[in-house]
Order: structure tokens, then C-alpha cells, then sequence
């Protein structure tokens, strides 16, 4: 098993319990698991380890939530108690390894006629940004960092973007590309 994996389910209304994702390791070890939804959910996270199975645990999750295990399997089950179905992002790695556990939340945005500029503000507790898109739309995707005042205080190429674009201060951010593309905020750690 690699150090991460990932799954994304489609949470239909109702109630109906989903399986989000599960797996099993050789030997136990420190897990987060991850759970990312655009809306509320309920959630049973599972667990294994030397001491034998856990009782299931319980709990809701507004938008984001981390858990921390010590488990060599491990299954999480989904919820929607909404009445619209939802696709709901469920991810577990293992923290032996170098890992980057910060959660994040994805903003998925149109393609557009021409290279329009659109403005997002960034969500509370978030800390740095990425935006993926196509390869054919790199170079024309431009990412400017706005203060309170509408005054552009930084801007990055897509070519020239590192991995996250801290945001400081940043009041707004906006994202210009005619591609369909995806914001990544990345939060602050729980």
C-alpha cells in the first residue's frame, strides 16, 4: 500500500449509509483520515489494532474533517442526511512517512468563452492556494493575490507557480484562465 489513498464517493440523499473507503495494512501505524464534502454528513469511521475492533465511531462533518488512528484496517461509511446527492472526497495516508496532512477544499470553476478574470474569496482558515487545470492552459492562467483595497499585491503565472501559493493577507484572489480549472485552498491544520 502506498502512502496515501484516496477515494471519491457519490452520496446519494436519503440517509442510505455509503462506503466511503477501507483498507488494511501489514502492521499498524498512525493514520489521518480525511474527510472533504461541499455539505453536511455523517459519518462511522472504523478501526483495528492490536487491541483488537473498535466500536464505531460516529460524527458529523460540516465541510472538513481529520481523524487521527492508530489501526492496521481501517473503513469509513457515508451518510447524507441533505436531499440532494453530494460527491464527498474520503482519504487516508499514513504518518510515518513524511505526509502532508493539512486538509483542503476544492473549488471547481467553468471554462470560459475567453481569458476572463473571475474573484474568489478565500475561505476562512485557509493559508495557500493552488490551481490546476489543463496543460494547454498554463501558460494564459494568471493567479493575482488582491488586499482589502482591490490593489494586486502579488501575481503568478501558472507557469511560474510553486506548489502553493501562500495568501498572507490576501482579502480576494483572482484567477484568470479560459480552461476549466480547479482552486485548492489549503487550510489551516486542525
Amino acid at each position: 500500500m502506498g502512502s496515501m489513498r484516496q477515494k471519491v464517493v457519490s452520496v446519494p440523499p436519503g440517509g442510505a449509509w455509503v462506503q466511503g473507503l477501507e483498507g488494511h495494512a501489514d502492521c499498524q501505524g498512525w493514520r489521518t483520515v480525511q474527510i472533504v464534502s461541499p455539505a453536511p454528513v455523517d459519518c462511522e469511521l472504523s478501526w483495528t489494532n492490536a487491541l483488537g475492533a473498535t466500536a464505531p465511531l460516529r460524527f458529523s462533518v460540516a465541510r472538513v474533517a481529520q481523524v487521527c488512528v492508530v489501526g492496521s484496517r481501517w473503513s469509513v461509511r457515508v451518510q447524507n442526511p441533505a436531499s440532494a446527492g453530494q460527491p464527498v472526497r474520503v482519504s487516508t495516508s499514513i504518518l510515518h512517512e513524511k505526509t502532508d496532512t493539512a486538509p483542503v477544499l476544492e473549488e471547481h470553476a467553468p471554462a470560459a468563452p475567453s481569458p476572463t478574470p473571475a474573484t474568489h474569496a478565500p475561505p476562512a482558515w485557509s493559508t495557500a492556494l493552488r490551481v490546476d487545470t489543463s496543460a494547454q492552459a498554463l501558460a494564459g492562467t494568471l493567479v493575482e493575490l488582491l488586499d482589502a483595497e482591490g490593489v494586486v499585491r502579488a501575481s503568478v503565472t501558472q507557469v511560474g507557480q510553486p506548489l502553493w501559493i501562500p495568501l498572507g493577507l490576501a482579502a480576494s484572489v483572482r484567477v484568470t484562465c479560459e480552461a476549466p480549472h480547479r482552486l485548492v485552498w489549503r487550510m489551516a491544520p486542525l
